[in-house]
């Protein structure tokens, strides 16, 4: 197993290396559910209310070896406290990426092996693979995405016109995104469907008011997910391109 510390560009490999011992990487197994449920009298058991997954806390234990004060002070530079850190995860099957920032780094100075433990809170509690997927397709027939992960994750679409197009909508498993807007010749329809970043726009217009209540930010499910692009008018004369990252539970 392999874990490398990224602070932009700058990258500090923490294991394989003899200047530090890593003894256990908590928090790579997937993040703890928040359920939250009421009691109804009449009723055994309980209802559900919400359900979420939480925050992912990663708490790196490392011994130093070697020159022990710069070993040290290269660790604060990708590991003070507030600061942003991307962390990049390789095991036997996967090789996982995830983004978080330092909550904590703390241990022993005068010790004969100097220990220390960093805590790592990832507000994104999903590994991401960071190599971005791409599905094209022509026409109103469905199709299938084949999301690689094991949790659902968004998408980028774009929908391209060759013709005027009235109201275009994508249906993932049966649930649909549409925007209430006339397309023609040449027109493209950006719709983001990722957490964090939807958006939709038809060329550089913001036409998030052209969205009807009830629409689904639509996402892929692990697994095959079947896809279907259609239109008011003019379905046909679409061309979809879909762009995604596959995101995981656990390392």
């Amino acid at each position: 197993m392999k874990l490398v510390a990224w602070s932009g560009s700058a990258s500090l490999l923490l294991t394989d290396v003899t200047k530090y011992i890593v003894t256990s990487v908590d928090g790579l197994a997937p993040a703890a559910a928040n359920i939250n449920t009421t009691k109804i009298a009449t009723y055994d058991g309980s209802v559900i209310n919400s359900r979420s997954v939480e925050k992912r806390n990663i708490v790196i234990t490392v011994y130093l070896n070697g020159s022990i004060e710069s070993n040290r002070q290269a660790l604060y530079a990708f590991f003070a406290p507030t600061r942003p850190v991307t962390l990049e995860y390789v095991n036997d099957d996967r090789h996982l990426w995830i983004d978080g920032y330092v909550e904590s780094f703390e241990g022993s100075f005068f010790s004969r092996a100097e220990m220390f433990q960093i805590s790592v809170i990832c507000p994104d509690p999903y590994f991401s693979s960071r190599t971005e997927r791409t599905v094209t397709h022509s026409g109103t027939s469905s199709f299938t995405v084949n999301n690689q992960g094991d949790a659902p994750c968004g998408m980028l679409i774009t929908l391209t016109a060759s013709g005027t197009v009235q109201a275009p909508e994508i249906s993932v498993n049966g649930e649909s995104f549409s925007a209430i807007v006339e397309m023609t010749s040449g027109d493209v329809l950006t719709v983001n469907t990722c957490k964090g970043h939807k958006a939709c726009m038809l060329g550089n217009d913001n036409v998030l008011y052209a969205v009807p209540p009830g629409a689904v930010w639509v996402q892929l499910e692990p697994g095959q997910n079947t896809v279907t692009v259609n239109a008011s008018s003019g379905g046909s004369r679409l061309s979809t391109v879909i762009k995604y990252t596959a995101l995981y539970v656990g390392g």
